[in-house]
C-alpha cells in the first residue's frame, strides 16, 4: 500500500507535478466557504433582481432606498442561506463586497 502518493507521483513525473503544483494557490477553509456561501447569495440576488427587480426600483423612486431597504428586510438569519459561524460580514465584506454589486440577471430556461 502507498503511504505517501505525493511523493512517489513527484519522483516518477517531477515536471507535471511542478506544473500542476505551480499553477495552484492555497486558500483557507474560511476564504472557501466564504466564496461558496457568496455565489449561493449572488445567485439568489440575481434571481430576486430578474423577479421584483423592477418593482424594488419603483419603491425606491417613491420611498427613497433606506426606506426600501428597511421595508423589505426583516431581522433574523436566513435559513436557505445558512453560513458557518466563523465567517463574519466584515470578512464577506471586505473580499466579496465587490463580487456581489456585480449581480447580474440571470435568465430562466424555459
Amino acid at each position: 500500500m502507498l503511504s505517501n502518493l505525493e511523493s512517489y507521483f513527484f519522483n516518477a513525473f517531477p515536471k507535471a507535478y511542478k506544473r500542476l503544483v505551480g499553477k495552484f494557490e492555497y486558500h483557507s477553509v474560511i476564504y472557501r466557504e466564504s466564496l461558496e456561501y457568496v455565489c449561493s447569495l449572488k445567485k439568489t440576488l440575481g434571481h430576486l433582481k430578474h423577479q421584483y427587480g423592477r418593482t424594488i426600483k419603483e419603491t425606491a423612486n417613491i420611498l427613497g432606498d433606506q426606506n426600501t431597504v428597511e421595508l423589505l428586510s426583516r431581522d433574523g438569519r436566513s435559513k436557505s442561506n445558512k453560513r458557518l459561524p466563523f465567517i463574519t460580514d466584515e470578512f464577506l465584506n471586505t473580499k466579496f463586497a465587490s463580487e456581489l454589486r456585480t449581480v447580474e440577471i440571470t435568465q430562466s430556461s424555459k
